[in-house]
């Protein structure tokens, strides 16, 4: 006969080493969320450690949540470009008019790209041709930085690739624009943030020299972009298209959009 007080003791022990378990991961949840719960636009590590592009060779640069390009939104916000288009001229380089994207750019049409951080960088497609990287944050977890339409040095690799500040990653054609954005990945969504707001007065200098002024110009507020909306299109879930006034998809490239630090240049690289 089976023993009724050894079957509620066991019944018990059981019940008391579940509930036991979901309390535990409830604490580790937690523990979790109140650590990453800590980030946001107000309280940024200033993680970058080199400049991505050298900034004398930027003639202009999306602001953050501008309504160029596509949308590009993160967690919570919605129809807004939460990246930076950085168009670069070299005058020392060649200009290929009607480049393809899916060629690698030969020396000397090539300006280099560098690794922002210390990290671990893996290479994927853009759709295009060419390359998206993601570089995770050694110091800071959580965040990574993505770059897309660039040529990943194929001498690298292509997935956990140990970089360092500084060093050499990727070319891009001379006068060609790419994209660089700052995600910080969390259960509930990526959240996206400016390169500059992750950028040490140090190296923002180098910015002012090029004909910044200060961090603010490139960057529209999220109270400025939820009082000027934009319109999507329901097309592509994750990157809709911005619609016109008429309804038409646009990438809106309107100098109202950008931060021009050559204007004496003009959008193809030419001096004007």
């Amino acid at each position: 006969m089976i023993n009724k007080d050894w079957l509620k003791h066991r019944w018990f022990r059981l019940v008391s080493s579940i509930l036991g378990g979901m309390i535990f991961l409830i604490l580790i949840i937690f523990c979790i969320s109140v650590k990453f719960n800590n980030v946001s636009e107000q309280n940024l590590p200033k993680l970058i450690k080199a400049n991505v592009v050298d900034p004398s060779l930027v003639t202009q640069i999306s602001k953050f949540r501008s309504g160029a390009g596509h949308s590009n939104p993160g967690w919570p916000e919605t129809c807004r470009s939460m990246k930076h288009y950085v168009t670069v001229y070299d005058p020392n380089k060649k200009v290929q008019q009607n480049f393809d994207r899916s060629q690698t750019p030969a020396p000397d049409y090539a300006i280099e790209v560098f690794s922002p951080v210390d990290g671990k960088l893996s290479k994927s497609p853009t759709g295009e041709g060419d390359d998206q990287l993601n570089i995770t944050v050694d110091s800071a977890p959580g965040f990574s930085i993505r770059l897309e339409h660039v040529h990943l040095d194929s001498a690298l690799g292509t997935t956990n690739i140990k970089v360092t500040a500084g060093e050499k990653i990727a070319t891009v054609w001379n006068t060609q624009n790419f994209d660089v954005s700052v995600y910080y990945h969390y259960f509930r969504g990526d959240e996206l943030f400016s390169y500059f707001e992750v950028l040490p007065d140090s190296l923002f200098a180098a910015w002012q020299k090029a004909g910044a002024t200060d961090v603010s110009e490139f960057i529209f507020t999220r109270e400025y972009r939820d009082a000027h909306p934009l319109v999507c299109d329901k097309s592509r879930p994750n990157t809709p298209n911005f619609l016109d006034a008429a309804g038409n998809i646009t990438e809106n490239w309107d100098p109202e959009n950008f931060v021009q630090l050559k204007p004496n240049y003009d959008s193809s690289g030419k001096q004007k």
